[in-house]
């Protein structure tokens, strides 16, 4: 039996991209202390209860919550045979994550910080610095004393999605797809880091790519044909 539980992830604010059907897997690992074994169930988002991992040993549990529809609300664990014993984490969404890759306009060039808004959605971000989950709030990016397009983006797809929205920033001024030393071509500096940033951020996938980067190419004489190749690469 447990004497107390505690969630490691998911993360408050961290969202879950959906599938095809609307719907997300929601992987949950943790710690407790107590006598083993342990009978942990989760709800999620005002959900029943489920066993996610029904004998857990050695100070760890680990389960899924399967085909969770899209929406955002309170993750909850406790100890089946002590249910008074229960840890939380508030904001874990079902929606849509986006990347945010390119240069100083994906980062944010905007003169002022921009701010999101739905009646009952949190728009989250995997903050560029100190790489944790939180609100989503400018800056968003490596410019961190200005403004960005995607507060104002997450507005316009949740009240059409009616869906929580998260963006991974990985964006950097002046840097370069095709031109050397090409930051972002496959295996270049910034194609790495946002690929470690994407697996640090614990999500299960991602909606799309949000690609904003071209001012450094368009005067260099990069040719269209040049930059799209790269690009699909």
């Amino acid at each position: 039996m447990a004497t107390a539980l505690t969630i490691s992830s998911p993360k408050a604010y961290q969202v879950y991209q959906r599938g095809g059907d609307g719907k997300a897997n929601i992987s949950i690992t943790g710690t407790y202390t107590g006598a083993a074994p342990v009978t942990v169930e989760a709800s999620w988002n005002g959900g029943a209860w489920t066993v996610i991992d029904a004998a857990a040993n050695g100070g760890d549990f680990s389960g899924t919550l399967n085909a969770q529809s899209g929406g955002q609300g309170t993750l909850t664990v406790r100890d089946s045979e002590n249910t008074g014993v229960t840890a939380s984490v508030t904001y874990v969404g079902v929606g849509d994550v986006f990347i945010v890759a390119g240069q100083s306009n994906a980062a944010g060039e905007l003169t002022n910080f921009q701010s999101y808004s739905h009646a009952t959605l949190k728009a989250t971000h995997y903050k560029y610095t100190g790489s944790v989950w939180a609100e989503l709030a400018d800056p968003t990016g490596a410019n961190t004393m200005k403004g960005s397009v995607w507060p104002l983006l997450a507005t316009l797809i949740m009240a059409n999605q009616g869906v929580p929205v998260a963006f991974i920033p990985t964006a950097q001024g002046s840097t370069t797809l095709v031109a050397s030393p090409a930051h972002w071509a496959k295996g270049g500096a910034r194609y790495v880091d946002m690929l470690a940033r994407l697996s640090g951020s614990g999500v299960n996938g991602v909606k799309a790519v949000l690609w904003y980067q071209g001012a450094t190419a368009a005067p260099s004489g990069i040719s269209q044909s040049a930059y799209a190749t790269a690009l699909s690469q």
